[in-house]
């Protein structure tokens, strides 16, 4: 069997593969826009909403609270 072999928007060669099959970035059409009401956040922003994450999560503990339930559901004090 021959396939043929084509080149994608990058000049790479795909040999036999279905155009759906090769990553183009625009996977089910085009990315969507953002409202014009919504602007995206600059770089610092995020990483100061990053910061403030981070920090929020560093005092959670997961493993007390799952003991916690899990001293509940088997009857322990």
């Amino acid at each position: 069997m021959t396939t043929a072999i084509t080149a994608d928007e990058h000049g790479q060669e795909q040999d036999g593969v279905p155009p759906e099959d090769i990553p183009s970035g625009r996977f089910g059409g085009p990315l969507p826009t953002l409202p014009a009401h919504i602007t995206p956040c600059t770089p610092e922003e995020q990483a100061a909403h990053l910061t403030e994450l981070a920090e929020a999560l560093s005092c959670f503990a997961v493993g007390d609270a799952i003991r916690r339930l899990s001293k509940r559901k088997r009857g322990v004090a």
